[in-house]
């Protein structure tokens, strides 16, 4: 019998509660089919793409965006309606510009009765039409446009954080500069579009973009190379060769790995198999206890050898955010991203093995019934308490940070900012221990440095 299972909190001996993502994709996974139809509903139909590229918490995150577009023109207009279309919250529009008649020869979402009127209104009431929801998500501003002397006559820039990106198109150069030192101070990403006929260019500019949910291929973390004692506890109860041919042919290929792994190592001063003749050696070992060609779990066994001789530990890229500087000083603009890397580092150094907490997702495999829920329940237990130990940590971190000397943090360009927010929801800290092996942060490059350097020296 086959059993797939993942942690659930709700069920697990702390009581953890369970968190919105899972209520979220509960939801969805009960409405995808409709008792009543037999057909998706309404969700699953408009996003049915979407949900398959980034799940249900990335089209969450999409559904929460706010995305500002510089112009009107017709490739803005189809960069808006494609946002529209998947479901995005605001979409707003600057232009100061009117409709011309040229306008309205290239641009489909301008008519003949908006000749005169303002550009931005008119675009964005036909593009409204487009919406899944009961609002228009798209608004227009003719009162603003990004250009240089916009910038210079602003003396609060707060409201520009609140944006999820800026989209630039057919911008002058010096607006482009003005535009883009404004979102990297205020780390707000921006793409810049420039078009000529069928040529176009985009520049992508982003200053820090930290990911949790990486949608890995596998969450998977069995400890095969280091059961943890109640997992070892439950390997040592199995006595093999007293079992049956059923009870024989259904115990678990995590127990045969880690049984025979074990006595491996106590063979090799408790080493794992090094090189591909002791892996061989481990692989003729599970082989001999197997009975007869139908016993699948010992062949899933000899599948999982290569992955139990690598060992458990904090991969490279995770410990390059733990010396990163900002797990020491927490930058204003992902405090609560920081916290969560500065408590993973510090229950990494505080946990007796040094490695992160366990995922507790366990995979499909061969066994009976009694035998997975009681591994699955080992696994759950063991997560929940590592889950139990980071929130600690993090609680202890957060009120021990102090504020900066002058509690307004200072960007490059002069601007103040607010001190760094470190107010955690219960769901990202989940989400985040569940994901710690594969958090990752994005860092590019400002807008003109390619071309600013003195390529003379």
């Amino acid at each position: 019998m086959k059993r797939e299972a993942e942690v659930d909190s709700s069920e697990s001996p702390d009581k953890i509660p369970k968190t919105m993502a899972d209520n979220h994709r509960a939801t969805q996974e009960s409405a995808f089919i409709s008792p009543s139809s037999a057909r998706p509903d309404r969700q699953t139909q408009l996003f049915d793409r979407q949900l398959r590229l980034w799940e249900s918490s990335g089209q969450k995150r999409f559904e929460e965006g706010a995305v500002g577009i510089c112009d009107c023109s017709s490739t803005s207009a189809q960069i808006a309606k494609n946002l529209v279309l998947s479901g995005i919250r605001m979409v707003e529009m600057f232009d100061k510009g009117k409709v011309r008649q040229s306008d309205i020869g290239n641009h489909f979402f301008l008519e003949q009765a908006s000749l005169g009127k303002s550009r931005a209104v008119e675009c964005s009431r036909l593009l409204g039409e487009l919406s899944t929801s009961k609002y228009n998500p798209v608004h227009a501003n003719d009162d603003e446009i990004y250009d240089s002397e916009h910038w210079d006559g602003i003396e609060d820039y707060s409201g520009l954080a609140e944006w999820t990106a800026k989209i630039c198109v057919r911008m002058l150069h010096d607006d482009e500069q003005a535009t883009s030192r404004y979102c990297w101070d205020f780390n707000v990403p921006a793409i810049l579009v420039q078009t000529c006929g069928l040529v176009a260019s985009i520049r992508l500019q982003i200053r820090e973009l930290s990911v949790i949910q990486t949608h890995s291929k596998s969450l998977v973390d069995l400890r095969l190379d280091c059961p943890f004692p109640s997992l070892l506890e439950y390997v040592n109860s199995f006595e093999m060769d007293k079992m049956d041919s059923h009870e024989h042919a259904h115990v678990p290929a995590v127990v045969i790995i880690i049984h025979f792994l074990e006595i491996f190592k106590s063979k090799h001063d408790g080493k794992l198999p090094q090189g591909s003749a002791e892996r061989a050696e481990l692989k003729q070992m599970i082989l001999a206890e197997k009975r007869g060609a139908d016993e699948d779990n010992f062949d899933e066994a000899v599948s999982m050898i290569w992955k139990a001789c690598q060992p458990t530990k904090v991969p490279t890229h995770v410990e390059e955010l733990f010396n990163d500087s900002h797990c020491e000083k927490l930058p204003w603009f992902d405090g609560r991203f920081w916290l969560l890397v500065k408590s993973l580092r510090e229950f990494v150094a505080r946990d007796p093995s040094h490695r992160l907490p366990l995922s507790g997702v366990l995979p499909d495999m061969k066994s009976d019934t009694k035998n997975y829920i009681k591994m699955q329940a080992i696994y759950r237990q063991k997560a929940a308490e590592d889950l139990k130990a980071f929130k600690e940590i993090v609680n202890e971190l957060a009120e021990s940070i102090e504020d900066v000397d002058e509690d307004e943090p200072q960007s490059e360009s002069g601007h103040y900012h607010d001190p760094p927010q470190l107010d955690l929801y219960s769901e990202m800290v989940e989400t985040f221990v569940k994901n710690s092996a594969h958090i990752r942060v994005i860092r590019g490059r400002r807008y003109g440095s390619d071309v600013s350097k003195d390529f003379g020296k």
